[in-house]
């Protein structure tokens, strides 16, 4: 009498290992269900603080005159370390006058240390020329600091006669 054996492990293997080759193919072709972007609408209410409150305090003067020294600008830093402060007549306004930092003229842009809390006052010299009046002084403000930098661009404060 014969006995026959039948090997079934080995076509189990080969069977199992050509589904899952069809499901890799199959399921790589097919991408997957992540997206890059999305959008969700929520809402919230964040105070938001003017420039005179908030951590890098700009207070702006009303207007400044012809033929006059003037403040411009008062800083405040609120941040909790010192910082460089570089305040810069824009290209536009650099016709208007000089900046005068403690009494000091510094020409179109004004460069200094403003320690913590502190405040500091930045004139503008305008220039002896009436056609001036009724035109607005433009100027940027940045500070930095060690891992800071704040910009505030386009600050502005009319010129009166």
């Amino acid at each position: 009498m014969t006995r026959s054996r039948r090997r079934t492990g080995s076509n189990t293997l080969l069977t199992l290992a050509i589904v899952a080759t069809v499901m890799l193919v199959v399921g790589g072709s097919l991408g997957t269900a992540a997206f890059t972007t999305g959008s969700v609408g929520r809402t919230s209410d964040i105070g938001v603080a003017n420039d005179v409150s908030g951590v890098y305090g700009i207070d702006t003067a009303p207007a400044v005159h012809t033929n006059t020294t003037e403040p411009l600008v008062n800083l405040t830093n609120r941040f909790g370390q010192d910082v460089t402060v570089t305040v810069t007549l824009r290209s536009d306004s650099t016709d208007t006058g000089e900046l005068v930092v403690d009494g000091t003229s510094t020409g179109d842009q004004a460069t200094f240390t403003l320690g913590q809390g502190e405040t500091r006052q930045v004139d503008l010299a305008v220039h002896n020329d009436s056609a001036l009046g009724g035109r607005t002084v433009y100027f940027h403000i940045e500070a930095s600091a060690p891992g800071l930098y704040v910009s505030a661009q386009d600050r502005t404060v009319p010129i009166e006669s």
